[in-house]
């Protein structure tokens, strides 16, 4: 596993589909169950005013669809824009 530092961007995870997204997100999620690392969702078709609180929280896995991804980043998310390199 990678070195949790505390309320680090870690990984950023795009799936094609907001089904997908849902779907790695729970995997993602009962894998953490029992760690320190929390995992938000951004999606189109849900507020983005509560994706933007949910980063704001700082989760070290962001997991969501090219579309609102780059909406977010676009807008200058501070946490998105934290992540320091693309695999």
């Amino acid at each position: 596993m990678f070195p949790i530092f505390s309320d680090k961007l870690q990984a950023i995870i795009m799936t094609p589909t907001r089904e997908l997204a849902v779907q790695v997100k729970d995997h993602l999620i009962q894998l953490c169950k029992y760690t320190k690392i929390h995992v938000a969702l951004v999606v189109g078709g849900l507020a983005k005013e509560k994706q933007e609180r949910l980063l704001k929280k700082r989760p070290e896995i962001v997991v969501g669809t090219p579309g609102r991804l780059w909406e977010l980043f676009s807008e200058g998310n501070e946490h998105l824009r934290s992540l320091i390199r693309v695999k």
